[in-house]
């Protein structure tokens, strides 16, 4: 699967004179309890957990665990309070689809959805190519247990 960047108005440096950056957002599909919604998230290998935005919580009417929460913190160094709960994503380009249930952060206030290394990143293979502004994603089909014949040694591939 290839998603082209999509570009971004942040305030010009010296690395983005023109005050336009291009960053890897993807729209992901986000299921719970009979409702969904699609939510354009950027997938960042730098960040250890899922996290959404908390009004996806009442929208879409998923249950969260107040005994599994986390305070997480960003670039700045800011506390954020996240609360845990499970939910079923997808992720579509053409007629390919890739659908899985993961436990995801909420956390409150003006955020983006990040794809991060729990619940994202490690269903895929992730290439992300600045040059060509494109991210290519790999789905993982979990491997099969290798049956052992009556010898004892792993039957082979047909």
């Amino acid at each position: 699967m290839i998603f082209p960047y999509r570009p971004y108005e942040v305030q010009p440096t010296p690395w983005f004179p023109e005050g336009i950056v291009y960053r890897p957002t993807i729209p992901v599909r986000v299921a719970s309890a009979g409702r969904d919604t699609t939510v354009v998230s950027l997938v960042d290998t730098g960040a250890d957990e899922t996290v959404l935005p908390d009004f996806l919580v009442s929208y879409l009417g998923i249950e969260t665990d107040t005994r599994k929460e986390a305070t997480f913190r960003g670039i700045g160094g800011q506390p954020v309070h996240g609360v845990f709960g499970d939910v079923t994503l997808e992720l579509q380009e053409g007629q390919r689809s890739y659908r899985w249930e993961t436990t995801v952060a909420f956390i409150s206030g003006p955020t983006v959805a990040v794809l991060g290394r729990h619940g994202f990143l490690d269903h895929f293979r992730a290439t992300f190519d600045d040059v060509q502004r494109k991210l290519h994603l790999q789905f993982y089909h979990k491997p099969r247990r290798r049956r052992r014949s009556k010898t004892g040694m792993p039957d082979r591939p047909v």
